[in-house]
């Protein structure tokens, strides 16, 4: 399995909102479409969005995330990983959530603090090369 990253992954914009104490990152990933799903929460329906044709999973640390997608379908064999670290502040890693729609990835990242970052951010986020840094096995 290879994973790629850069040029069919890539973040296509960032976005600081200090109003609201948020950091959003969209992430292009090129044929990802979404299915209408249900979850029951406290006995009452929850609609959301879900992948359809692959899984995605965002792990959020202190001062970055994990972002991996292990497509299937017409996506299968399709395996992309993106690491992004070093963020100028902490996140709450319990309130950041993601949300997929057709052919791209929105991150939002809810900050500790919601001072700016755009400053700190002027050359870019810092992603970690996965060759570096390999993902591990994705576990279906």
């Amino acid at each position: 399995m290879s994973l790629l990253v850069s040029k069919e992954i890539c973040v296509i914009s960032a976005f600081d909102e200090p109003s609201n104490g948020q950091f959003r990152v969209c992430v292009q990933i090129p044929g990802i479409e979404t299915e209408n799903a249900m979850k029951f929460r406290m006995c009452m329906p929850k609609f959301h969005k879900q992948c359809r044709n692959g899984h995605l999973d965002v792990n959020y640390q202190s001062r970055g995330f994990k972002l991996r997608f292990d497509g299937s379908g017409v996506l299968k064999d399709k395996h992309y990983f993106l690491n992004v670290q070093d963020l100028p502040g902490d996140l709450n890693t319990k309130q950041s959530s993601f949300k997929i729609t057709h052919g791209r990835v929105e991150v939002h990242l809810v900050k500790t603090e919601s001072a700016s970052w755009m400053g700190a951010l002027v050359e870019g986020l810092k992603t970690v090369d996965p060759a570096l840094e390999p993902p591990p096995p994705y576990k279906a």
